[in-house]
């Protein structure tokens, strides 16, 4: 008897299962039938960061190749690029380069006037290519190598590589470039570890480039 009493209780669950899971079913064949049976891998996906939204993109969805030329064409559009193509495009180098040192406050005789090219960016960020290496004599000589890199801000030059300066047998780089505002007429220089103080009028005309066979003698 207690056997049977068991097994009446047993069908009893098993009957209302059935009962609770035919809801879910009659729900999971309609999905079906419409075409809706992926919900669930869909929520998984999205639901681990693989997709932003409910539904996947169909193949008439996907970016043509016409629209990601577009998109990759369009980065020469932004200020950063569009200051890079306009300077490199600037025909008049002898009267640009000399117009953009002296709007940031600094002498026009720091590059020499063998510049073949130039380019800076909207945060200040240059390059500059020369002709050839080559030396300029101030007070000291003073050596460019043919690609000058650095960072312009008003009256200073930070970050710059590509020049070195002669200090008795030894050739030391110059790091960084600095006037005072308003000006005091004088100029200073990184070079190496230590600090050169020199009169801005030694920089106030553009210097020729010579050779070094010739800068040695």
């Amino acid at each position: 008897l207690q056997a049977m009493a068991y097994g009446r209780a047993s069908l009893l669950v098993l009957a209302c299962c059935l009962w609770l899971a035919i809801p879910s079913i009659l729900e999971a064949r309609s999905l079906h039938a419409e075409g809706h049976d992926e919900g669930e891998h869909l929520f998984f996906e999205s639901s681990l960061g693989f997709l932003s939204q409910a539904n996947v993109l169909h193949s008439e969805d996907t970016p043509s190749l016409d629209f990601l030329e577009q998109e990759s064409s369009s980065i020469e559009n932004v200020p950063f690029f569009e200051e890079f193509n306009s300077v490199l495009q600037d025909q008049n180098l002898l009267s640009s380069i000399p117009a953009l040192l002296n709007q940031s406050g600094l002498p026009i005789g720091l590059l020499p006037s063998s510049v073949a090219s130039y380019a800076i960016t909207t945060y200040g960020d240059f390059i500059v290519s020369l002709e050839e290496p080559c030396y300029v004599d101030f007070d000291y000589e003073v050596y460019y190598a043919q690609t000058i890199t650095g960072k312009l801000s008003y009256g200073t030059i930070t970050n710059l590589a590509g020049i070195q300066a002669k200090e008795a047998f030894f050739w030391l780089p110059i790091t960084a470039i600095r006037t005072d505002i308003p000006s005091s007429g004088f100029i200073y220089f990184n070079i190496g570890p230590i600090s050169k103080k020199l009169p801005i009028t030694q920089f106030e005309t553009i210097p020729a480039c010579k050779a070094k066979a010739i800068a040695l003698l």
